[in-house]
């Protein structure tokens, strides 16, 4: 049987109610009229089960001379184990809070704040952020900075999201832990895809020269050519190979690159391509077509650069219960596409490398092996 998704409700004792696996969790509102609660204890409650539980304790307070709207206030679980001094472990506790609640229209929304962010300016997060809310089904409704000075010990923005979309507790947070990680200073960096990404939209693509490709990062002079099977199959080997990575990764088009003194693709010019080369909706049709499962929530954005475009591909972090993703077909010695097999992908520093035959084969096995136990077991 699959795995029962936890759902969210409040019982008549107005105590919060966890349900998952058959086990129920039940925590009283003893500190203040929000209920407070670690990521690992609601991170499987979807969010259509949280909507109407918000909704009907909203309805519950009504006339009680209480707040009329319902904040469930979730934290990651601590780290006693932090070198930070205590002042600082708690702002940024603070600030790693995530507050979900209805406004007066029904609608859930997410509210979280970013410890001194690389800009305070609107139009830049905005800009930052465009691909991802819409991948995501997601919309930015307030914006409050604060720089350095003007509130607490920190400077940081707070941002309330509206959430349309499904997932739960667990994909909002992990979608809010890339934003910071995207908008943080000491995040946004050349040393993770979700940083160079950053920095590419916020038009330091000059960053990336003398920049070596990795195990997040692959740099293509040209597009893939996505009118012949060989071009269609390139891009979804170089996109599953990331999604079997375990991290993010970002593929960008339009830099040119040569070999370094250690054999190492390295970028050394800026080239892009003329306005309009590049058709986002065949690369998202060919990557929805060419891998199963399908890749969750590809970023694929043009970026302007100096009058010209580049062409970039974020692969998020999968989840680990989807992988491997198999990319549909393989190429025979001739250069022909073989639509009857698979290719399993992945990336391994800076090159792209397969499953072995016989990597598959003890993966099937593992699986088969499983399953006979749980037959026993029923």
């Amino acid at each position: 049987m699959p795995e029962e998704v936890a759902t969210v409700r409040w019982d008549d004792q107005d105590h919060f109610v966890t349900l998952q696996g058959g086990r129920i969790e039940s925590r009283p509102h003893d500190n203040g009229p929000d209920y407070h609660t670690h990521l690992s204890e609601v991170s499987q409650v979807a969010l259509a089960d949280l909507r109407p539980a918000l909704a009907a304790a909203d309805r519950d307070r009504l006339g009680k001379g209480a707040l009329d709207r319902t904040y469930i206030a979730v934290a990651r679980d601590d780290d006693s184990s932090s070198s930070e001094p205590p002042w600082v472990r708690a702002s940024r506790s603070i600030a790693s809070e995530r507050n979900f609640w209805l406004d007066a229209q029904g609608d859930l929304l997410v509210s979280f704040e970013v410890l001194d962010p690389k800009t305070f300016d609107f139009d830049d997060v905005a800009l930052l952020l465009e691909s991802i809310f819409e991948a995501k089904d997601v919309e930015l409704v307030k914006f409050y900075a604060f720089p350095n000075g003007d509130f607490g010990a920190f400077g940081h923005l707070t941002l309330e999201l509206l959430l349309s979309g499904g997932g739960t507790v667990g994909s909002v947070w992990q979608l809010t832990e890339d934003i910071e990680q995207m908008l943080r200073s000491d995040a946004v960096s050349l040393e993770s895809a979700l940083g160079l990404y950053a920095l590419i939209k916020l038009g330091y693509v000059e960053q990336l020269l003398g920049r070596r490709e990795s195990s997040y990062f692959d740099a293509k002079s040209e597009g893939y050519g996505l009118a012949v099977d060989s071009g269609k199959f390139e891009l979804c080997l170089d996109v599953a190979a990331f999604a079997n990575s375990g991290h993010p990764g970002l593929i960008a088009i339009g830099l040119t690159t040569d070999k370094d003194g250690a054999n190492q693709d390295v970028v050394r010019c800026v080239t892009g391509w003329r306005p309009g080369s590049f058709n986002v909706d065949a690369y998202r049709s060919v990557l929805r077509q060419g891998i199963f499962p399908p890749v969750h929530d590809v970023l694929v954005d043009v970026v302007p650069y100096e009058g010209k475009e580049l062409l970039l591909l974020l692969v998020p972090r999968q989840d680990e219960a989807l992988h491997p993703f198999l990319v549909k077909g393989s190429m025979d010695s001739r250069g022909k596409l073989n639509k009857t097999s698979f290719t399993i992908p992945f990336r391994h520093d800076d090159t792209k490398q397969y499953m072995s035959i016989e990597a598959v084969h003890e993966m099937l096995s593992l699986g088969f092996s499983l399953r006979s136990a749980n037959r026993r077991v029923d």
